[in-house]
């Protein structure tokens, strides 16, 4: 039935083959075709024009839960698809009152990413510094909703650092970062044990942030997850200079370190799923 292909190509400018290649049935000249047939090659055509318009379609919560106040809390991976680059600069300078030679590492990246939630462009900056981290009184007895593999609970990165991260298309945006309450922060996971294997986080996010545009309705959003993402095999990477690129690896998550999302928002804010 060469009319399908034909309404394919119209509808979305793609080569053919891509989205028949895999339609449920086929058919040959001459030969009469059933309704329910055609219906089911339609259907799975319909739903491959949906894919390639909102990638986000093809990707599920992981969990979610109403809480019976007209609020659900979802649960998702924060990456399914990504790439990036990112730029490091590094900065020496001498503290003119003790002479201590103050060394600080930025990482800014640009991600193009898709998830449960949409289809976003992403920009972030990582800081750190040789200097200890200032101690923050309202930080002491904070029960973190997260903990390090095995359940222990993270320690604050010993030095000063900071992560900020946003996500942007053209419906909102999230604003993501540490600082923005005693509880977000960078942390460190003791060295703990996997399949046999011994691992340690050396450095571990835990973000909180707010929406605007369609994600304006999000009451709470928690962003947590290990530098690498699971088991730091969270990208295929490579580098040159100061310029690094890379890929996400999908299998990768559900690993110990994985990045994902935590959500709090009125039951019709979320897309459906």
């Amino acid at each position: 039935m060469r009319w399908i292909r034909a309404v394919v190509v119209l509808i979305t400018g793609v080569y053919p083959p891509v989205l028949c290649s895999e339609v449920p049935h086929t058919f040959q000249e001459n030969t009469p075709a059933k309704a329910g047939q055609v219906n089911d090659n339609f259907e799975y055509l319909q739903g491959q024009i949906q894919e390639l318009n909102d990638p986000s379609s093809h990707y599920s919560y992981i969990e979610q839960v109403d809480l019976g106040d007209g609020r659900t809390w979802t649960k998702l991976y924060y990456y399914e698809q990504a790439s990036y680059s990112s730029f490091m600069n590094t900065n020496h300078v001498i503290d003119n009152d003790s002479g201590t030679e103050i060394r600080s590492v930025e990482y800014d990246f640009h991600e193009s990413l898709v998830n449960a939630l949409g289809a976003f462009r992403s920009e972030g900056r990582f800081q750190r510094t040789n200097e200890a981290a200032p101690s923050d009184p309202n930080a002491v007895d904070i029960e973190l909703p997260v903990s390090c593999p095995g359940g222990a609970t993270p320690i604050r990165f010993p030095f000063e650092a900071s992560y900020d991260l946003t996500l942007r298309n053209e419906a909102g945006a999230i604003i993501l970062g540490t600082h923005r309450s005693p509880m977000s922060d960078i942390y460190t996971c003791l060295p703990f044990t996997y399949e046999g294997r011994s691992y340690e986080f050396g450095v571990y996010y835990i973000l909180e942030g707010e929406g605007i545009g369609a994600h304006e309705c999000i009451e709470s959003i928690l962003y947590y997850g290990a530098d690498g993402a699971g088991l730091d095999t969270g990208y295929v990477k490579a580098a040159s200079g100061d310029i690094t690129v890379g890929y996400f690896n999908p299998e990768s998550n559900g690993l110990p370190g994985t990045y994902y999302l935590e959500i709090v928002a009125p039951n019709d804010c979320l897309p459906k799923k």
